[in-house]
Order: C-alpha cells, then structure tokens, then sequence
C-alpha cells in the first residue's frame, strides 16, 4: 500500500517557499511538483469540478501511476477557494474526494493567525496575477454580517470576488480533515517564523524522508515577500490605470494619485487598523480550536489568533 502525505498549505502559511525549497530536496519519496500537480486535468477537477463533470475513476488512475511507495502531494487550492462564493465553498467535496481517492493518506495542515493571513492575502491580491484594485475595506466580504451573527450566519456572495473570512475559520478545517484521516498533523506559520529548524523537524518526523535537511536550509530566501505599504497603494493604483487605454495619460494619473494618498492622508494607518477590527470575527472561533485541537498551539499566539479574552 502506498503512503500518501497530502499538504494542505492554505493561502500565506509558507506554501511556495516548501514547495520549491524544501520538499524537492527529500529523498524517499515521489514529489510531483506544484507545477506538475496543477498540469493535470485530473487535479484540477479533483478540486473545482462538479460531481456531474467530475470523473473519480481517472483521478484513481492517475494517482494511482505515481511511482513510488511514498508520495507527497501539495497544493495551496486543496484549502478551497477564498475568494469568491463567501463559504470556501469546494473545501469539504475536496476533503471527501481525498478520502475516497486515499483513505489512508496522511494529511499535514498549516495555519496562520487570521488577520495576517488575510493582509498578506491583500498583499497577493494587489501585486499578483488578480492585479487587484479595491481597497483593502472592500477587499473582504461583508464582515460586519460575520461580527453581527458571530461568524455563523452570513450572506454569501454568489458574485462577489471579496474574501471570505470563513476560509479562516480553523475549527471547521480541522473538525473536517480529523473526522475523514486518521493522521492530521497541524503546523503553525508563527512556529516557522520564530524557528523554522524546529518546524522541519517536525515535517521530517510526519513525512519521514529518507534524509535529513536540518541545517541544510537558508531560510532568508523568501519566495513572496510582502509590499512595503506605499508600493502596496502605489500597485493599486497603477491596476486601475490599466483600463484608462492611452499609457501617458495613466501614467500622469498615478503620479498624481500616488502624491494626493501619501501627501495629505496616512492609508497605512487606516488601513492597518481595519485589519485589527477584523479580530472580533474570529472570537468564538479560536476557543472552539483551543478547546478542541489544544495540540494545534494556536494559545501560544493570543495576537495572532484572538480569542477577546
């Protein structure tokens, strides 16, 4: 039987810089690339097909060519989708698709406290290939409606492309991957900032390679490093230049625009502290995770992951 480990990174936990440092330098095992991964049509509607187009029996077969004994699979997009549709809406068929395909795998999960999961989601959403253009107020889906009703009851939007705070929900994540794998091994961004040898090692002790990098890894080699604020606002302004047709003329435009934002107001602090309101969001949220995952260790963070206490 063949020993599936299944990464699912999730948006802004370190995903790019593992799948292009680290795992392609572990021995014993198969590694198919997050290039590779996301070439097969297979995947792909493994993850966003619906069940009228969706073909199991392929996905079988394929997954089933590997070669090897061992086989680590990651890609960001088996978190689900967050932006867009509210609830992160293929999250849980992309779990129950995983258990029928591997029901033994193993999975290993990273999360990242909330509000900085979702600024560095902004951060993306300007600078990459979204080449977005709203502010960071509008850039999430109606979070008053998730304070209001204690993230149990919002609207989804069938058309908005905001974030969704539930991709952030972490309670649900794991009560969803606990109940269908009998190996879920939890991993927090904060760790691997604070000290990433001793979260590889903890990797290596669930994988299990044949090798070992410790000691092997230059960490200061950030694959996505984050804007500095006034080239955040400078990029977004420039996105929205893009539909004005004649280059001068959105040229002049973002100069003036990059003066008149930093000349006569502070966005950065403003938007800073929309980032903090989003905290009472996750409130309710987090105890459940302490409560129920304390081996997550999400109580060592309160900053990261808030629980009003």
């Amino acid at each position: 039987m063949k020993d599936y480990i299944i990464h699912i990174g999730l948006a802004k936990t370190a995903s790019s810089f593992f799948q292009k440092t680290v795992f392609p330098r572990f021995q014993g095992l198969n590694y198919p690339g997050i290039a590779e991964v996301r070439s097969f049509v297979e995947l792909n509607h493994l993850q966003l097909a619906d069940d009228s187009f969706y073909k199991p029996e392929k996905t079988k077969k394929l997954i089933d060519s590997f070669e090897g004994d061992k086989i680590l699979i990651s890609d960001e997009r088996l978190g689900g989708r967050f932006l867009g549709f509210g609830g992160v809406i293929n999250r849980s068929i992309i779990a129950n698709r995983l258990k029928s395909l591997m029901p033994n795998a193993r999975i290993m999960v990273f999360l990242r406290g909330q509000t900085s999961c979702i600024y560095s989601s902004y951060h993306q959403y300007i600078k990459g290939f979204t080449q977005g253009i709203k502010p960071f107020e509008e850039f999430i889906y109606q979070p008053q409606k998730y304070i209001d009703s204690d993230g149990k009851d919002p609207f989804y939007g069938s058309t908005s492309l905001g974030f969704s705070p539930h991709y952030v929900f972490y309670f649900e994540l794991l009560k969803l991957y606990t109940s269908l794998f009998d190996e879920v091994k939890i991993l927090l961004f904060e760790d691997f900032v604070h000290n990433p040898e001793k979260v590889l090692g903890e990797m290596e002790e669930f994988i299990k390679p044949s090798n070992s990098l410790a000691g092997k890894i230059v960490w200061e080699d950030r694959l996505n490093t984050p804007l500095i604020p006034s080239d955040l606002h400078y990029i977004r302004y420039a996105n929205s230049t893009r539909y004005m047709g004649n280059k001068l003329l959105a040229k002049c435009f973002r100069k003036l625009i990059h003066t008149l934002n930093y000349g006569f107001s502070d966005a950065l602090d403003a938007e800073l502290d929309a980032v903090k309101k989003l905290a009472p969001i996750f409130y309710s949220n987090n105890k459940l995770v302490t409560k129920y995952f304390p081996e997550a260790g999400i109580q060592q963070y309160p900053q990261e992951y808030p629980t009003g206490k």
